[in-house]
């Protein structure tokens, strides 16, 4: 059986109170029905699994929300003896903007329970009380925000509002296999965040302004930074642009000298000396250049000539040996 057709709590027949599993006896003779669809439950109290109430006819395949149903009316009848919240962390855009507290102490207030455009509890806060808390209930099978909300913001924006989570209750109510289901019920709104959920935090509005600046002035430090890469990359550009431009000026002058030489001449081209090129040490600080086009030689040489292919084939046409 899966965990929601598990039902924790039923209406009983006799004076239409909502119950919890052990305060009937087993069986049909528990005289209760189910608070979602109204057929008749029988209640399983085995010595194996968890107790609980389950439809006793094929009713179940109809009835959808049993579970969530039997959770709100029950905390509908206990809520008012909640002393603390362990409240949960506010996101925005899936960002933490408001970080939850492990333990928040709150005071009853009021009791709401038969409106229907406000939350359901309210309490004080005693270590802030320029502000409270509301608890709301929300319908079984109710996903969207309730319709009153805009409207009870607007009137009392220091209020902040939380929603009962159904479904992470009850899967803490039958972790385990105490069946004391209402004592469990109040523990684990007490001290579980991931019972809650806010539906409106009064400090919501400064905290996502602040992080919205946050993020702006974050966005501007980072074009900042690549407009500064940018332009240290054009001059980077620049530079290379010129040294290439110079490279081939001194490549071209060398070819105009070689064209002016006759052919097989070597005059003025005497190959450097062994003392002037040296051995290829750890020490490259002292740069050597081809003796005809300039450009910077990898390896010590010789002769003093680079291995460009058109440096070679210049030397070739104007009979350098080489």
């Amino acid at each position: 059986m899966g965990l929601f057709n598990k039902i924790p709590f039923a209406v009983r027949m006799a004076d239409n109170r909502i119950v919890s599993i052990e305060e009937v006896p087993r069986g049909l003779a528990c005289e209760c029905r189910c608070p979602s669809c109204d057929a008749r439950l029988v209640a399983r109290k085995g010595d194996v699994n968890e107790h609980h109430f389950a439809h006793h006819d094929s009713s179940v395949e109809l009835c959808e929300f049993a579970f969530e149903t039997s959770i709100r009316l029950m905390l509908l009848e206990i809520l008012g003896q909640i002393r603390s919240i362990s409240t949960p962390d506010y996101l925005w855009c899936q960002k933490r903007i408001i970080e939850g507290r492990t333990k928040v102490d709150l005071i009853f207030d009021l009791d709401l329970s038969q409106a229907n455009q406000s939350p359901h509890f309210v309490y004080k806060i005693p270590q802030s009380e320029d502000y409270r808390i509301g608890l709301y209930l929300p319908a079984a099978g109710q996903n969207a925000p309730p319709v009153w909300l805009d409207e009870f913001i607007a009137k009392d924006p220091r209020m902040g509002i939380l929603q009962l989570n159904y479904g992470a209750i009850g899967e803490q109510l039958f972790r385990d296999h105490n069946n004391e289901y209402i004592a469990k019920l109040i523990s684990i709104v007490q001290t579980s965040s991931l019972a809650l959920r806010w539906l409106y935090h009064p400090r919501y509005q400064a905290q996502v302004a602040r992080y919205q600046q946050q993020e702006e002035e974050k966005r501007q430090q980072e074009l900042k930074e690549q407009q500064a890469r940018l332009q240290q990359y054009r001059i980077l550009k620049a530079q290379q642009e010129e040294q290439a431009l110079q490279a081939q000026s001194r490549l071209q002058q060398a070819y105009q000298i070689l064209e002016r030489r006759p052919y097989g001449s070597d005059q003025d081209w005497t190959p450097l000396s062994s003392a002037d090129v040296g051995e290829h040490t750890a020490d490259m600080s002292h740069t050597r250049y081809c003796r005809i086009c300039g450009e910077p030689l990898d390896h010590p040489s010789p002769t003093g000539y680079c291995n460009n292919a058109r440096c070679i084939a210049a030397r070739r046409k104007s009979g350098i040996r080489f």
